[in-house]
């Protein structure tokens, strides 16, 4: 996972934050972008479907795993919070924010 979110720019990061941690709906998002909602909504389908390459990726090159155990994978990521891509986000600008002070 934290391959995936080092993959995502600044702008799919803070998308992500937005939408799932600060719980944003869609049009407000698209107000702090200025893009309509369907296409943050776009936007996020994309980020997703980025992550979700990004690991299976990982998983396929890296450690070899079948298409089913990949999906075993994925299932536990979306059940176990403690995989979130969104703790590895705030990680990821927590670090960009303490690197600017020193």
């Amino acid at each position: 996972m934290e391959h995936a979110c080092n993959e995502l720019t600044d702008r799919e990061r803070l998308m992500l934050l937005l939408r799932y941690d600060n719980c944003l709906q869609l049009g407000h998002i698209g107000q702090i972008f200025g893009h309509h909602q369907a296409t943050i909504t776009r936007q996020l389908e994309r980020v997703q479907a980025k992550i979700r390459l990004a690991v299976v990726s990982i998983l396929t090159r890296k450690y070899g795993l079948s298409q089913a155990a990949i999906d075993e994978c994925l299932v536990e990521i979306v059940e176990n919070p403690g995989y979130s891509i969104l703790v590895l986000i705030k990680r990821h600008q927590l670090g960009i924010i303490i690197c600017a002070f020193l």
